[in-house]
């Protein structure tokens, strides 16, 4: 078999569980653990076939495009509403049998919405190659919408009082909580974004006609907003996994690497074994329509499915979303804590960025991603900032070594090494 890479990310098992069961259109999918990320592969034809049927069902026309947009939304505001449902419970109170039932009823929401966000990023990922044939400027290609990250920046500008720090800090205290063991925003978090900010004047994005760059400017909206749904979510339904794993003297980060089997154990009152390793590594595959998890011998298994890492290519090339030549020290950026490695005029290197990022973003004199495109959030803050940047690299992460000089020339989308 042959599988195509779609994402790398330091995800919990309940995360990649749901992004694993929300395809069933492509039960060969894989997590596999690389370089302390877990990696999302589709089989090749699987994954073709998957791309053909979402542009016909949501994208051949304006009206299924709307509708799909409407559906989007629709699920993504009901998954928020179910969380501050629960949020709002004497969770206490429960037993722990009433604790299975919301937990099942949540797992059923986030998978129902997880499905909308894999079809915002693949159709985003698949029109904007579309686009790039036909646009004369990148910036076209930007959303026409604002994201949150932008909204917070052009908000933090004008915050002068201890107050508006406050109510500041209260709106965007779900932006890290994309997993739920990722502590929501500190007050001294909201405090150093507010007094690191600086905006760069904005450009206007070009007036677009063409219905497919229209088409690529709203899903590059949703792959910003589909995050903002999930992060608002797990914000809201924290307590709720915190109650399941202080009954069971379990951290929140321990419970997150659980799997739903597992979990549904704990709570009818069985007991379950696992390691601690797994927040090192873990392999995820679906046999019969069942999630499958494994600790270890993990290429024993990859090698009956067929599965051969790609060869380590030493040079490091991607798309050009912002131009500009620059040299700086590389610093690699593979979690949020790994974002106060950044000072300023360091190149960030990140399989790929979040809004919890920008803090370093900003002080980065370049970007450069393993993935994503012109449409990633990588490519759209660089090109606010002004700050040069290179994506879809697939090595970066890889082949540049933390600390070392590199030269960014960002005009050929190339990073040499000094």
């Amino acid at each position: 078999m042959k599988y195509i890479k779609a994402f790398a990310r330091r995800y919990s098992v309940q995360y990649c569980e749901q992004a694993l069961l929300s395809l069933p259109e492509c039960p060969s999918s894989l997590v596999v653990p690389d370089n302390k990320n877990e990696v999302y592969y589709f089989e090749e034809s699987e994954f073709k076939d998957l791309i053909k049927e979402l542009v016909i069902k949501h994208t051949s026309s304006k009206e299924r495009f709307c509708e799909f947009v409407k559906e989007f939304n629709s699920c993504g505001e009901a998954y928020v509403s179910f969380c501050k449902k629960i949020n709002d419970t004497s969770l206490s109170k429960l037993s722990n049998t009433e604790l299975k039932e919301i937990y099942l009823e949540y797992q059923k929401t986030a998978l129902t919405y997880a499905y909308f966000v894999w079809a915002g990023h693949l159709l985003a990922t698949h029109h904007r190659e579309k686009g790039k044939s036909i646009v004369k400027d990148e910036r076209m290609l930007n959303p026409t919408k604002k994201s949150t990250v932008l909204l917070m920046q052009e908000k933090a500008v004008s915050i002068k009082t201890e107050e508006e720090i406050l109510a500041f800090h209260k709106e965007y205290s779900w932006l890290p909580c994309l997993d739920i063991w990722n502590a929501p925003w500190s007050i001294e978090a909201a405090q150093e974004f507010v007094n690191g900010i600086k905006l760069p004047p904005r450009k206007e994005v070009p007036i677009a006609i063409d219905e497919t760059i229209l088409m690529v400017q709203e899903l590059g909206f949703i792959m910003d907003a589909r995050d903002d749904y999930r992060r608002r979510a797990i914000f809201l339904i924290q307590p709720f996994f915190n109650e399941i794993a202080t009954r069971f003297d379990l951290t929140l980060k321990q419970l997150a690497f659980l799997t739903t089997i597992e979990i549904n154990s704990l709570l009818n009152g069985e007991k379950i074994s696992f390691s601690d390793s797994r927040e090192e590594g873990f392999l995820l595959y679906l046999a019969n329509k069942e999630i499958v998890l494994v600790e270890k011998d993990f290429n024993k298994v990859l090698g009956e499915k067929g599965f051969v890492f790609e060869k380590k290519d030493e040079v490091v090339k991607g798309v050009v979303a912002h131009k500009g030549i620059v040299t700086g020290t590389v610093k690699i950026v593979k979690t949020v804590h790994d974002i106060l490695k950044v000072e300023k005029g360091d190149v960030l290197v990140s399989p790929m960025t979040h809004p919890d990022y920008v803090l370093a973003m900003r002080k980065a004199c370049a970007i450069v991603t393993d993935e994503g495109g012109l449409l990633s959030h990588a490519a759209i803050i660089a090109r606010e900032l002004g700050v040069p940047c290179i994506v879809g690299t697939k090595n970066a992460t890889k082949v540049l070594e933390h600390g070392s000089l590199v030269e960014v020339d960002a005009d050929k989308g190339i990073v040499k090494m000094l």
